[in-house]
């Protein structure tokens, strides 16, 4: 894991492109926060659509991403007195995985269309066609986690001491300029790097908070064992490691709701999320350290059954 986290490292210092592109993604989120506020306030999210936003979308023209089962099915944006919602460019795959025929051309968010295409997942059963479709779950089960995470009262959360990092209350995914190749090589990719699947705090508060960064996936089998999962997670711890110790640090440390300073030893942890089929164990708080700072990792596993999840096992405490 060593050899990991030096890996990152060096290609992160050898292209610093990423540190004025992420001060003014910091700026643009910062700016633009009563906005979104606004706009969230004027929109109900409806069970099973959930509401998804970018950096993009935040620096650019608002608009927030509708989801079904983590696949993307249509658009919302603001404009002067409306709010209006398109499926353009996703109604193919909205029929092949969904069957939903509805299609809207920035069709007003309270029309009678609308509420039909809200109504048809309402009333669809939770499930995604097989045929012909090789996609996998990956995106449904990291929203269903991110469901559960999410549950504010904590008498219904299978999981206490974790809670994700929103934006104006709505789910983001936070990007970084990493991705792996075809060989698992790690590559610089400016822009079009991996998102985190989920960011989160974890802990008991105060100081005994830490940023966590999660890697979900669907599947835990000799192709995909837990061990692989976790590299790419410190992959990106890594890189948010560097990111709160460039000059916009403290920027992002109070975007992903922390208070107060950054410590001078700062703990990330990460976890991979997936499947109980391999119950692996042995790296659990196994720390490593950069510079002054450690990365320490955890686990998260659960059953699957296509449709919710179940049987939680972590190694986090609050």
């Amino acid at each position: 894991m060593d050899k990991i986290i030096k890996e990152a490292q060096e290609l992160l210092s050898e292209n610093t492109e990423w540190k004025k592109r992420y001060k003014d993604y910091v700026v643009a989120m910062s700016e633009n926060k009563d906005k979104v506020i606004l706009f969230r306030k004027k929109i109900k999210e409806f069970y099973p659509l959930y509401y998804y936003i970018s950096i993009s979308s935040i620096k650019g023209v608002l608009s927030l991403d509708i989801r079904y089962r983590g696949q993307s099915v249509a658009t919302l944006k603001p404009t002067t007195n409306d709010i209006i919602i398109s499926t353009k460019g996703k109604e193919a795959n909205n029929k092949r995985d969904f069957d939903c025929t509805v299609e809207l051309n920035n069709d007003n968010w309270t029309s009678p269309k609308a509420r039909k295409f809200r109504g048809f997942f309402k009333n669809r059963a939770n499930s995604r066609n097989k045929e012909g479709n090789k996609g996998n779950e990956e995106h449904n089960v990291e929203s269903l986690l991110l469901t559960e995470l999410l549950k504010k009262k904590s008498t219904s959360k299978a999981i206490l001491g974790i809670q994700p990092i929103t934006y104006c209350g709505i789910r983001y995914a936070m990007p970084t300029p990493m991705k792996a190749s075809n060989n698992n090589k790690l590559e610089y990719a400016k822009q079009y790097g991996g998102g985190i699947d989920i960011l989160a705090r974890t802990g008991g508060g105060g100081y005994s908070t830490h940023l966590t960064v999660i890697e979900v996936k669907d599947e835990n089998n000799s192709k995909e064992p837990p061990e692989d999962a976790l590299k790419q997670a410190v992959q990106y711890a890594v890189f948010i490691r560097e990111l709160l110790r460039s000059e916009c640090g403290n920027d992002w440390y109070k975007i992903f709701g922390f208070q107060g300073s950054i410590p001078q030893s700062l703990k990330i942890r990460v976890a991979c999320a997936m499947p109980d089929d391999i119950l692996d164990k042995t790296f659990t708080k196994t720390v490593y350290s950069i510079e002054n700072d450690v990365i320490e990792c955890h686990y998260i596993y659960f059953k699957y059954d296509g449709q919710q999840l179940s049987d939680f096992q972590t190694s986090f405490e609050r």
